[in-house]
């Protein structure tokens, strides 16, 4: 503890006036006339005792409160230990970790918690004039205060902060933190909080150069958690069946019940090696999601919970228009197309399923583009005015079409009643082997693609080519909710179906033309949800949210959200699921750098003159409290 103002301790001895004014007082005792010389003697004994004792306490409080003044005018601190604590004006940029792992049990609160006191105290060792940024390294990583912004600002982003269910992007941190220090006027330096749990990868980053200070958080400790939960339903019995991960070192007990806490039935997980997987048949007719609840006391109570629809929703809704329906059976213009939009890859398994129509050439008018939003139209050699009609408003409020080629095809009648929407010019056919070069990194899988008839394209302006053939011409032009494939999806002039890209090709182009809003079977904390607008959303609380033109992003809660329509029926539903990795509560390795890395903490300086101030405010109510009690015993 040192003073700023150490001089001002000699108004110390001003406390000899209140001892002096309290050795006078000893002869000023109240008079009391009393009938008989023994009952007086009496009195004037018990009296003296009292006001001797009130007037002990009175000496004290009044020594206490000059010398709170004193010391209070003197500029009292103690020392604190922070990383970047010396003073220096600077440009820092404090990173702090919100995962999920981030909310283990540290002490009487979290790591989270211990994390955002360290922050603020950090401020407090800054030079007058510092600049400050604060980012948060939870996934996705978000930059909440720009460098420049107040350490005001900076305290109040700390203590409004919410904790979430989220993973670490510790490597988008880093990134906001090099745009953050982007022109930093004063040395440049970044704090990372964090519990540098193995999830985080942190010893992989590349930071910004800068002066760096890594601060673990907590230590590390056990969990139980429920990593994963798969539920599909056995069509023999009518019940469905749940797949249950299960992490932890212990047999766990779990419990299944719907989203309103009603148990259903129970379960007992036997672990090998940390781990255990459990199945379970139950009914679960009229329900459209379920809870795996695990009974444990651990670190971490957010992972022991983990919901799953019973039927994901439909991610994208397709009508596939077969210009060669009269085909050979089986081998239909659109049905490798089919089959490959059916098949649900598994970096699209969280997103549900795509759901398939196929109509002839016929068939495409108004009504079967209802509920629709993406249009695939393979070989159909020309539309009616009436069809085009039909695609152009289908367009108009928001649905996608891809388009591609074929021998029937006739390019002239399809300029003539899509131009105004198509991203290229259509020309005529031509032969000759040709190998597709893609442009664009979507394309992978789809490098050796080989074909010997194709559509010349003539990208219009602002149009994409995701690819080329080898003679360079282009093969594959997106643009605005349109795409065009200069050949066909089926065997005829190209071996595109056989290729691993195809499906994954197919499932883009269903997904991203269409600009109408799907939400995904499930998706990570703190991950925006594109809606429609207009729609309400209920989360697992039961509160409900209004939908506005912008991603609903209040998905820091994990469990079932459901979107209501305007007859307050479910439209859809999605599943805000916790990070299995996150629930590993190992610490990991320090980030490594070949910079001088800063790991110890500097010392600065933390005022504590108001609280000196605070007692000599509660010494003096006390003492004026104490005189008037004293004051009416002598009346």
């Amino acid at each position: 503890m040192g003073f700023g103002a150490p001089l001002a301790l000699l108004a110390l001895a001003a406390v000899i006036v209140p001892v002096l004014a309290h050795l006078m007082r000893q002869k000023d005792l109240p008079t009391v006339q009393l009938p008989t010389l023994r009952l007086l003697m009496a009195a004037r004994a018990e009296s003296r005792r009292r006001f001797r004792v009130r007037d002990r306490l009175l000496l004290a409080m009044r020594i206490l409160a000059i010398v709170a003044v004193a010391v209070a005018v003197a500029a009292p601190f103690v020392w604190r230990e922070n990383a970047f604590a010396d003073g220096k004006v600077s440009s820092l940029v404090l990173v702090v970790d919100d995962s999920m792992s981030m909310l283990r049990a540290d002490g009487t609160g979290t790591a989270f918690e211990s994390a955002l006191a360290r922050a603020e105290a950090s401020l407090s060792g800054l030079g007058d004039e510092s600049e400050v940024a604060l980012v948060w390294a939870g996934a996705p990583a978000r930059l909440a205060v720009a460098r420049g912004g107040s350490v005001a600002a900076v305290r109040e982003a700390l203590r409004s902060a919410r904790p979430a269910a989220r993973g670490t992007d510790m490597e988008g941190a880093a990134s906001l933190a090099r745009r953050a220090l982007a022109s930093a006027r004063y040395a440049r330096r970044i704090l990372v909080l964090s519990d540098f749990a193995v999830s985080a990868a942190s010893d992989s980053v590349e930071w910004p150069d800068a002066e760096l200070a890594f601060q673990p958080i907590g230590d590390a400790a056990t969990n139980v958690a429920v990593t994963e939960v798969i539920a599909a339903s056995n069509p023999a019995t009518g019940r469905t069946s749940l797949r249950i991960e299960v992490r932890s070192e212990a047999p766990v007990d779990l419990v299944i019940e719907t989203t309103e806490g009603e148990e259903l039935t129970t379960a007992r997980a036997t672990p090998e090696d940390g781990r255990a997987t459990t199945n379970v048949e139950l009914d679960a007719s009229g329900l459209d999601a379920l809870v795996v609840r695990a009974l444990a006391d651990d670190a971490l109570p957010m992972d022991d919970r983990r919901a799953v629809l019973l039927e994901a929703p439909a991610a994208a809704r397709t009508l596939l228009v077969d210009g060669d329906a009269a085909g050979a059976v089986g081998r239909g213009e659109v049905t490798y197309l089919s089959r490959a939009l059916e098949v649900q890859p598994a970096a699209r398994e969280r997103e549900g399923r795509v759901r398939v129509r196929v109509v002839d050439a016929g068939a495409l008018d108004r009504e079967s583009l209802t509920e629709v939003d993406v249009v695939f139209i393979a070989n159909v050699a020309a539309l009616s005015q009436s069809q085009a009609d039909a695609l152009l408003d289908h367009h108009a409020s928001g649905g996608g079409l891809v388009l591609a080629a074929g021998a029937r095809m006739r390019p002239r009648s399809w300029r003539a009643r899509l131009g105004s929407i198509l991203p290229a010019t259509l020309g005529s056919a031509s032969d000759g082997p040709r190998t597709l070069q893609p442009v664009t990194p979507n394309l992978r899988g789809l490098a050796n693609v080989n074909a010997s008839r194709a559509l010349s394209l003539d990208a219009e302006p602002g149009a994409t080519i995701e690819a080329r053939w080898s003679d360079g011409t282009p093969a594959l032009v997106v643009g605005e909710r349109v795409a065009i494939w200069g050949s066909t999806v089926d065997e005829e002039w190209t071996d595109l179906p056989f290729h691993p890209g195809f499906v994954p090709l197919a499932h883009r182009l269903a997904r991203e033309l269409s600009a109408h809003a799907v939400a995904p079977a499930s998706t990570g904390a703190g991950e925006p949800v594109a809606l429609p607008a207009g729609s309400r959303v209920r989360d697992p609380s039961g509160r409900d949210w209004a939908i506005g033109d912008e991603p609903f992003d209040r998905t820091d809660e994990p469990g079932v959200y459901r979107v209501i329509a305007d007859d307050d029926t479910v439209a859809t539903r999605f599943v805000i699921v916790p990070p299995a990795d996150e629930s590993d509560l190992s610490v990991g390795a320090l980030p490594e750098d070949e910079r001088d890395v800063a790991t110890t903490e500097s010392t600065h300086r933390a005022p504590v003159a108001r609280w000196v101030f605070l007692l000599f405010g509660l010494l003096v109510l006390a003492e004026g409290a104490l005189r008037g009690a004293r004051r009416r015993a002598a009346q």
